[in-house]
């Protein structure tokens, strides 16, 4: 594309840090509503949500309490009654991180064809470059194929770092405490490089050069993690949050290049 100067909605004075990245989900949903030509491509996303939601909705009322009871014993001391509210609150916390998770995963399989070209139309209209091929059925195969191959190296990634963060529960107390903060930094970011994801495979990012990414920027990509986790907790907006995400993630990757080519 030769040299160009950066889209006018950047600010080239700074590089994005940590509450920018926060901000990029809500900047997506603008982005997403003042340009109705996206909406077709964030329509099937949102149906896909919906049925996800009600699922996990559903399976949250049936198991979760009759789960947790078991899972924490009771008693009637004040203490251990305070630390029952406390651990309480951690397991909803990394339950709401691991429904997140699994979530992110198969909202993306699903809909991936169309978050790609979601991400495509909203670099486009960012950026005023074309940059992929027009939409097809071809297109939609071919990305399917690809986007399941990348969604694997990822699990296989999240599991192999998780589990050696796992292995901090040997150490009593500090070790639980430790893998607990790292168990859901780690998730956040990992949230971060899901709506990254399209944008970076589209402009030729091998697994290893998105870790790459993510390193260089690792405080936006934290913050963004983070925001997409608070939408997904937010009723009735977290039913449109894939689509916001990809367009979000998309205006981020834009800000964070090292190079507008």
């Amino acid at each position: 594309m030769g040299a160009e100067t950066r889209p006018s909605y950047l600010d080239p004075a700074a590089r994005p840090g940590l509450f920018d990245g926060m901000l990029a989900i809500w900047r997506g949903a603008g982005f997403l509503a003042g340009h109705p030509r996206l909406l077709p491509f964030a329509l099937i996303p949102v149906l896909i949500n919906v049925v996800l939601f009600a699922l996990f909705f559903y399976m949250s009322l049936s198991y979760f309490s009759h789960w947790l009871d078991s899972l924490i014993p009771q008693s009637e001391t004040w203490y251990w009654i305070a630390l029952i509210y406390l651990l309480t609150i951690i397991v909803i916390v990394l339950l709401l991180l691991i429904i997140a998770f699994t979530f992110t995963i198969l909202a993306n399989i699903i809909a991936s064809p169309f978050n790609d070209a979601l991400s495509a139309k909203t670099e486009v209209l960012a950026s005023g470059v074309d940059t992929g091929a027009p939409f097809s059925l071809v297109g939609i195969i071919k990305e399917t194929g690809r986007t399941i191959i990348e969604e694997l190296k990822k699990l296989l990634f999240y599991g192999v770092v998780v589990g050696l963060l796992f292995l901090l529960n040997l150490i009593p107390v500090l070790g639980q405490t430790l893998w607990g903060i790292l168990f859901m930094l780690f998730t956040v970011i990992w949230l971060g490089l899901s709506f990254l994801d399209y944008a970076l495979a589209r402009h030729g990012f091998r697994f290893r050069a998105k870790l790459g990414f993510v390193r260089r920027n690792l405080f936006p990509v934290l913050g963004y993690g983070a925001g997409v986790f608070a939408g997904l907790l937010i009723p009735v907006f977290n039913l449109a949050i894939i689509p916001i995400a990809v367009v979000g993630g998309t205006l981020l990757y834009l800000e964070l290049r090292d190079d507008y080519e």
